[in-house]
Order: C-alpha cells, then sequence, then structure tokens
C-alpha cells in the first residue's frame, strides 16, 4: 500500500534527522477525519518528546493538520473539514484563525510555533508534496530545548534539518525523489 511505502522510505531519512538534529520527529497522514502518526523516530540523545506511532491527534489543533489542510487542494480541503471530528482535548480554532495560519503556512511553506499541547515544545513541521503540489504527509519536530551543560542543534539548525528531510521525501520536480 502507498503508506506502507511512503513509511518504508521515510524511516531512514527521519532516522538520519533524528541523530543530526538531536530531536525526535513523526510523520502524519491525513486519515479519516483526523491525523494518524505512521511513523516516529525517538532522538538518539535519550532526550526528547514523541507522539507514539498509530496515535490519532487533532487535524484543526496540530501542526500536522494545519499543513495537511494548507497543502491540501480545494476538494480535499473541503472533505477534510466535512469529516473531521473532535479528539480528546482538542483545542478549538475559530475558522478565521484557521484561514489566517494556513495562509501563514503557505506563505512560509512550514509551521512553526508553540505546542497548543504541550507546554516548553515547540512543533517545526514541513509537508511531504506529492506531484501535484497537495500534502501526502507532513513531518513534525516536536522541538525541546535542553537547559543542562549538553548543546545540542539550535532550533534554526533542527528546522534546515528537517525542511531536507521533507524535500527528500516529497514527489514534486525539483524537491527530491521519494
Amino acid at each position: 500500500p502507498p503508506l506502507s511505502r511512503l513509511i518504508n522510505q521515510a524511516l531512514p531519512i527521519m532516522d538520519d534527522f533524528a541523530r543530526k538534529a538531536e530531536q525526535s520527529c513523526h510523520m502524519g497522514v491525513y486519515d479519516r477525519g483526523n491525523v494518524l502518526i505512521g511513523a516516529q523516530i525517538n532522538s538518539p540523545r535519550g532526550w526528547s518528546f514523541s507522539v507514539q506511532r498509530g496515535a490519532r491527534v487533532g487535524l484543526l489543533d496540530t501542526a500536522s493538520g494545519h499543513l495537511l489542510l494548507a497543502y491540501a487542494d480545494e476538494g480535499g480541503y473541503q472533505r477534510m473539514l466535512a469529516e473531521h471530528t473532535p479528539v480528546d482535548g482538542e483545542v478549538p480554532i475559530t475558522e478565521r484563525q484557521l484561514v489566517d495560519i494556513l495562509a501563514s503556512i503557505r506563505e512560509q511553506g512550514y509551521l512553526e510555533r508553540e505546542s497548543a499541547q504541550s507546554l516548553g515544545v515547540v512543533d517545526i513541521s514541513f509537508p511531504i508534496l506529492g506531484p501535484d503540489h497537495t500534502a501526502l504527509a507532513t513531518l513534525t519536530c516536536p522541538y525541546i530545548k535542553r537547559i543542562d551543560r549538553h548543546i545540542g542543534p539550535s532550533m534554526p539548525v533542527v528546522r534546515e534539518h528537517l525542511r531536507g528531510a521533507a524535500a527528500a521525501l516529497s514527489l514534486t520536480q525539483g524537491m527530491g525523489a521519494a
């Protein structure tokens, strides 16, 4: 199945990201109204924040969900909203807030913001694009900053590693190939 192929291609790239960035990452895909975490890699350093593989997270309050919506075609966008069912703990959002967030994502090409679910976590998320420039999936790093004596890669460095990983998995011309 296409999801299994994508996961198999993503795992070594995600593992490479985790080693370089010293952060965990996960891949989210749209599934029946919300986001399914299809793959997840922990930081090799022992300190990380992760979302379990197989978890279902909100479409309207997560970085992954916002990326999937921002990079959907109009029909896909409407279908996702129509199928959406809030998950436990989902943070409500107004239509205006959603429109503004999605416009910002399209302008920047990614999303970076404080997590709506966990204090002290900054979500950095990039789309994995198909040939039609719609999101097949997302790669998200729940970035945590260590405050002990270990100095790991900075958030801008982690962002660029994640950008490269998403580009390597994207099927758009000039962005890489899976």
